[in-house]
């Protein structure tokens, strides 16, 4: 795996800005795979496989035993949590923080000692392109995972573990060509970014509720898990989203400010409806990882949210709703509205489970009695 690695000559002395190169470089890999890059270098360095330059020799630290067991042990870890849907995704939440925090020890490490700013710059600039690398494989892979057949997911975290070895030994010995594949990079960076954050910030949040939920279930959630309401003993006047809203009052929030205030305002509401926060998964254009709320008007079943500084409202009328089902998953539940004409795909978070199955539970019944 990493006979790549034996050039049989020494790196040829660099620059500070040439370190720098390399470092960043380092970095990028780091923010993509930490261990497996940790890995390659240590048992590189211990075998003899690389011989590193004077500028280099900080990296001599890697070579020790206990440095190769561990990143192997991690390393192992991470091959096969990679190749799981959804685990993979919950490893990266999990590594949002660790992988650019690696890549700046990484690189300040490799930089050696060397003048102060060298060594900030250097790992100001491996850690962010970490980040940006990070980000990318972790919406790239949650985006895989969304496919129903594995083969596509295990392909592209094989790709990455063999990458690695080819891309550590590409950095040190050609290191502005790979500042210049880096530089590409990051400008298709610049235009994917917010779509990349949004969904990074669910996976953050998915995270959280998972966490929470483990450690924490309130009484509310619990009672919200167990059968459907008797729902024809609390029958109240008006529409099917006013009846729907008032049986699941128990079970849901009201709509939060700002979001209340604007909704009201724009569809003219009389009332301040019950919510269940959600993420936007399909079937809402525009508006796909947008973390919101899904709640009723009278007539409709409308998800509010905030969006490049702006509220959004999409609404589905309930008279063509036909079908609505409750999904668990690992990181987060999913409720799917099929209606005549289009389908609403929510992701609900986990310490919210029970009242998203809840709604779908009051909803189905509701209907087919109405």
């Amino acid at each position: 795996m990493f006979a790549i690695l034996s050039t049989g000559r020494s790196l040829t002395p660099m620059n500070d800005l040439t370190l720098i190169a390399s470092a960043t470089g380092l970095g990028f890999l780091a923010g993509i795979r930490l261990y497996a890059t940790v890995l390659t270098l240590s048992l590189a360095i211990k075998l003899g496989w690389l011989e590193l330059s004077p500028q280099f020799s900080q990296l001599e630290r890697l070579g020790n035993w206990w440095v190769v067991g561990i990143s192997a042990a991690a390393f192992t870890i991470e091959f096969f949590a990679d190749k799981i849907p959804w685990v993979d995704s919950l490893w990266d939440s999990v590594h949002t923080f660790i992988r650019p925090v690696g890549a700046t020890v990484l690189a300040v490490t490799a930089v050696g000692d060397v003048d102060p700013v060298v060594q900030a710059t250097a790992g100001i600039l491996a850690g962010s392109v970490a980040l940006a690398g990070h980000s990318t494989k972790a919406a790239t892979r949650w985006f895989v995972n969304s496919s129903p057949e594995p083969v596509s997911n295990i392909a592209l975290s094989l790709a990455g573990d063999m990458a690695v070895p080819a891309g550590v030994w590409f950095v040190l010995n050609y290191p502005w060509i790979a500042a210049g594949f880096i530089g590409m990079f990051l400008l298709l960076f610049a235009v994917i970014s917010p779509g990349v954050f949004r969904l990074l910030r669910v996976q953050v949040r998915a995270l959280v509720s998972l966490l929470r939920s483990s450690i924490d279930s309130s009484p509310r959630d619990a009672a919200a898990i167990g059968e459907t309401p008797d729902i024809s003993a609390r029958r109240s006047e008006g529409g099917l989203g006013e009846r729907l809203d008032a049986r699941l009052a128990e079970f849901l929030i009201p709509l939060p400010e700002p979001h209340c205030g604007v909704l009201m305002d724009r569809l003219r509401l009389g009332r301040r409806p019950h919510s269940l926060e959600a993420v936007a998964a399909y079937g809402m254009a525009g508006l796909r990882n947008s973390i919101g709320y899904v709640c009723f008007t009278d007539d409709s079943l409308v998800f509010v949210t905030r969006r490049w500084f702006r509220h959004r409202i999409r609404s589905l009328p309930l008279a063509e709703v036909r079908v609505v089902r409750f999904r668990k998953r690992l990181l987060l539940d999913r409720i799917e509205v099929e209606a005549a004409n289009s389908v609403w795909r929510l992701d609900v978070f986990r310490e919210q489970s029970g009242r998203g199955e809840s709604l779908a539970n009051v909803f189905s019944a509701d209907t087919a009695e109405a």
